[in-house]
Parts: structure tokens; sequence; C-alpha cells
């Protein structure tokens, strides 16, 4: 993965940037892909060393050919991640409404079992608490890409893995790594307090 384009881009008002950067995107062993996806794939089957193992993987994958003085950067969505640097929109490390206590320790207890990881339970995120803008949700409550399942590992993961990010694995944040969190004031699923 070497090649980039450079491109000069006029603007309305005619300044021109510059553009050097490249964009790639992983879906995260959630199957999306019905074309492409594994025979073992299923949307939510998946877990933080999954997530972990094939994020290393692409940004290896990602560094074949460059300068170590080009920056590379990772942006994940609702979910923490780590890399030579990192942009986080609404990364769920404590929900604004949490699940209850036993509920979540019920899913962990299920995601250890042999067959954990493949079990779906229902994940609905409501599109009303999403954004301020009706259109919003209204097109994520349509994106065929959405699904409102998860798998107890998945779900469990996420979870336990943004409570205990938040409340203890902070301090192993090496502190010459680059951060930059995006996340709205009135977000109704995942709460921005620990910032």
């Amino acid at each position: 993965m070497t090649g980039h384009t450079d491109e000069w881009v006029s603007t309305g008002d005619g300044m021109k940037l510059y553009t050097r950067m490249n964009m790639y995107s992983l879906d995260i062993q959630a199957a999306l892909d019905v074309t492409n996806r594994s025979p073992s794939a299923k949307y939510g089957k998946t877990s933080w060393p999954e997530q972990h193992s094939d994020i290393q993987y692409m940004l290896n994958l990602l560094r074949e050919g460059l300068s170590n003085e080009v920056p590379v950067f990772l942006m994940g969505h609702s979910m923490p991640c780590f890399a030579p640097g990192v942009i986080a929109t609404s990364p769920l490390i404590r929900q604004a409404h949490p699940a209850p206590a036993w509920q979540v320790g019920a899913g962990g207890l299920v995601s250890k079992l042999p067959f954990g990881s493949s079990i779906n339970v229902p994940a609905e995120v409501k599109p009303e608490d999403l954004s301020r803008d009706p259109a919003v949700g209204a097109a994520y409550k349509e994106d065929p890409y959405v699904k409102f399942m998860g798998t107890t590992k998945g779900i469990y993961d996420m979870l336990n893995g943004g409570k205990e990010l938040g409340e203890h694995d902070v301090t192993n944040w090496p502190p010459d790594l680059p951060l930059l969190i995006i996340h709205g004031t009135e977000d109704k699923v995942d709460t921005n307090e620990w910032i």
C-alpha cells in the first residue's frame, strides 16, 4: 500500500488546498461485506483481542513502504483503539444510561462459554439518541449495515473494556501518543463526563 495521490483542489472561493492523505477502512470482524467475508464470519462475532489483532495487522500493512516520518492515525468511532496517533469520535467509555450490572455480568459469564462468541442478543440504539437532527436518526434506522444486535462476547468486551479503560488502563496511555477526542455534549448513548 505504497501508492498515494498528490492533488491541488480548488475551493469555492478560489483557495487551493493540497491533499496528500490516504484513508483505509476495515470491517472489524463484523462481516458486513457479504461478497468478501470469510465463511466463518457473522455480524457481531468479535472481541477485543480479535479487534486489536485486526487493527495491528492493518497498521502493519499500511506501514509497508512508508517512512517512519509519515504519520499514521487511527480513527475509531465509538470504540477505543491504539495506534501511532488516535482520533476517537464518541468513544464508549461509559454509557449515559448504564445497563444493569447483573445483565452485563450475565453476558460476561455466557461470553466465556465455548459458543459464547456466537450468541446474538438485542442491542438497539434508539435513532433519536444519536442526534438532535431527526434526519440523522431516520437515515441510521434505514441503513442496511446497521444491525440492532451483537454477540454476548462483543457487547461484554465493549462495555467492560470501556469501563476498564476509563477507570484503570488510562494510566497506561503513552504521554507522547497524540490523541484527539471528538464527542457531543448531549450524547445519550455514551457520556462525555470521563473526558
